[in-house]
């Protein structure tokens, strides 16, 4: 499973490279205002660009995303994108408790337990190992399992309980 990353708003006094909004909004205006004249349109990003010192592509791209915002050119808006990656991320998350629930539902089966107490907690900490385990706990005190981080730390540290002895969780 992915691990979700939390995207960052990104600041000028964090990143000194960055462009300024007031420059990347006055160059952004004045490309989208050349473009629409016909006779200064030809090499318009290029001129302004080099004019007031932005990189040809970063121009090029804010340009863009401002036309697609204001609909004079198709593609994604800035708003549907981010809801695009907002849901991204909450399906991603749906899934990564789907799989923990799955698992956790195989071990706290009561017949499942009673059989085969040592390979579901082998398989837990299996899930552990790809998933870790906060987001486990997490789930699974969401729908209601009484189980504490303490508890399955305090099992993992014991020695493994040799073949044909019973165990207790």
């Amino acid at each position: 499973m992915e691990a979700v990353i939390a995207r960052k708003e990104y600041c000028h006094e964090c990143y000194p490279w960055k462009y300024p909004e007031e420059l990347r909004e006055r160059a952004t205006r004045m490309a989208v205002e050349a473009r629409r004249d016909p006779e200064r349109s030809m090499g318009a990003i290029r001129r302004i660009g080099d004019e007031l010192g932005v990189h040809l592509e970063a121009l090029r791209t804010w340009v863009k995303k401002v036309e697609i915002d204001a609909g004079a050119r198709s593609g994604t808006t800035t708003p549907d994108a981010e809801r695009i990656r907002e849901l991204e991320a909450e399906n991603r998350e749906l899934r990564r408790a789907n799989e923990i629930l799955r698992k956790a539902s195989a071990c706290f089966t009561q017949a499942e337990c009673e059989r085969r107490e040592r390979s579901s907690i082998h398989s837990l900490m299996t899930t552990r190992r790809t998933l870790g385990p906060v987001p486990i706990f997490h789930v699974l005190t969401s729908v209601g399992v009484k189980i504490a981080p303490s508890a399955y730390r305090a099992r993992k540290s014991r020695p493994p309980v040799p073949e044909g002895c019973a165990t207790r969780l």
